[in-house]
């Protein structure tokens, strides 16, 4: 069942890879368009090509990174709420079985739920 708290993480980080990558990729262009239309020799435009794909590569990478661990976050986030429901549920359960005087799991639909 999924949960408003997890389509807005999923949709959050969706709309935060669509805007990164088009920054990227406009910066990209920007930058080549420069170094084309700069009156340098072809050896020092190839050289300045690439040293801006290292940097850019560069960028992509922490941008990446930094991705990996906002997904690894959302999950941890999902997990720990996941196990307090998990929790809050076996204590109801057992509360439930107590008062019902059995320590046998009870068919829980005969009682509403």
């Amino acid at each position: 069942m999924k949960t408003k708290n997890s389509d807005l993480i999923k949709e959050e980080s969706e709309l935060t890879g669509l805007f990164l990558g088009a920054v990227l990729i406009t910066a990209a262009i920007s930058a080549g368009i420069a170094i084309l239309y700069a009156p340098k020799s072809g050896k020092e435009t190839r050289e300045q090509i690439k040293d801006l794909a290292g940097k850019q590569k560069d960028n992509l990478t922490d941008q990446i990174n930094r991705g990996k661990e906002k997904a690894t976050q959302a999950v941890d986030t999902v997990k720990n709420k996941y196990s307090q429901v998990a929790e809050q549920a076996k204590s109801k359960l057992e509360t439930f079985t107590q008062k019902e005087g059995t320590t046998e799991p009870t068919d829980l639909s005969e009682n509403g739920f």
